[in-house]
């Protein structure tokens, strides 16, 4: 089973942003063949429009210093600027990568007793994928919306959770 690692949690979907916005920061994700697949806007620090996402292909509107690589380490990719800086990568870790992340996750709720039984009930099949996003994500007023590292995607804005 696939998962993002989002909000301190292990979702199989999840919105962020602004959706109903269409000039400001939004990221949707969703596992469709056990594969995760991404749609969203992404602003940078100065409020500026970089560019969008459609089921994990460029937008048309998107700027043409903006493009797609592969991935270097594990299944993934990533979005650059024309001087090769990643702006935004996905990466799926996989077997015990995955597990490591669960486990960690599992640990931290089980000391949060009114939760626990719900998480762990949620985590009753084998997670074997988890999908990380990286990077820096700001609204259209240049407020810090979201930022991605090895501890999962921290959202400071309207956000849910499939």
């Amino acid at each position: 089973m696939h998962r993002f690692y989002v909000a301190t949690n292990l979702a199989s979907s999840f919105a962020a942003g602004y959706e109903t916005e269409p000039d400001n920061f939004c990221i949707v994700g969703e596992t469709l063949g056990n594969a995760p697949v991404l749609s969203c806007r992404i602003y940078g620090p100065n409020g500026e429009f970089l560019f969008g996402l459609i089921s994990n292909k460029l937008t048309k509107d998107t700027p043409s210093k903006y493009s797609q690589k592969g991935a270097r380490a594990r299944p993934g990719w990533s979005v650059q600027d024309d001087t090769g800086r990643d702006i935004f990568i996905i990466e799926t870790l996989e077997g015990e990568e995955a597990k490591h992340i669960v486990l960690g996750l599992e640990q931290v709720v089980r000391k949060q007793d009114e939760v626990a039984p719900r998480f762990l009930q949620e985590l009753d099949g084998e997670v074997d994928k988890v999908s990380c996003i990286y990077g820096e994500f700001f609204d259209n007023h240049g407020n810090l919306a979201a930022r991605g590292d090895e501890n999962g995607l921290e959202i400071n804005c309207p956000f849910m959770l499939g």
